[in-house]
């Protein structure tokens, strides 16, 4: 079986030497299926749940093993999200899309001794796709209907070989919804109106890195 390595508490290691309940779900299992969000995640690992409650996420929940807040719209989670080690401090930053993610861990039960308050009920780590000494480039589109249209492109190599890489991102997606809206007076007194689909989303993600490294043990990591 293929070695999944992780970064759960805070260095790289096998998962299978880690003491703790972890999910990951790869870069190349995000490739191969329909995974495009955080609520496609939940579906994929046990004990997870995510809703967005809004189109733009801003009062989503997510609740590990059925721990879940008093208040939904509460702005402080009880499950603690961080993108490459930095904590991600409300809701509306949780849903990130997926275009630059090398692996998603989501770690269940208290991580607060390694994670902070927040992590009473688990923590969900996103990271990113590093530099590559390598000239790289990845690109890929969705078209659908309901005026589906996805595509994302990513570049990656050395700008001074072994000592100085880079990376460049960016994704959209964006769909109109699902649901008719029926409602006869949906659109009375609002500009420029209501009457199409609901559940719709225009989502966009921009990323960028730079990898410094002037010895054989020093590393800077710069990303934005």
């Amino acid at each position: 079986l293929e070695e999944i390595v992780g970064t759960a508490r805070k260095r790289e290691e096998s998962l299978q030497d880690v003491p703790l309940v972890v999910n990951a779900i790869t870069a190349e299992q995000i490739s191969r299926s329909t995974i495009q969000g955080l609520a496609d995640i939940s579906l994929r690992t046990p004990g997870l749940n995510y809703e967005g409650y809004v189109s733009a996420g801003l009062s989503g929940g997510l609740v590990l093993r059925g721990l879940t807040n008093p208040q939904l719209t509460n702005r402080t989670q009880n499950v603690a999200v961080f993108y490459d080690g930095v904590y991600l401090p409300n809701q509306a930053m949780f849903d990130l899309g997926l275009a630059d993610v090398e692996r998603i861990e989501v770690l269940k039960g208290p991580q607060s001794a390694l994670y902070g308050r927040n992590a009473f009920a688990g923590a969900v780590n996103y990271v990113s796709r590093r530099p590559t000494n390598e000239w790289r480039a990845d690109a890929a589109a969705t078209l659908g209907s309901d005026e589906r249209l996805d595509w994302s492109l990513l570049l990656s190599g050395p700008l001074a070989p072994d000592r100085v890489l880079f990376k460049l991102g960016y994704a959209t997606t964006g769909s109109d919804g699902t649901i008719a809206n029926g409602h006869p007076v949906a659109a009375a007194g609002v500009r420029p109106g209501n009457r199409g689909n609901l559940g719709g989303w225009d989502n966009s993600t921009f990323s960028a890195g730079l990898a410094i490294l002037p010895t054989e043990n020093v590393e800077i990591d710069l990303g934005w």
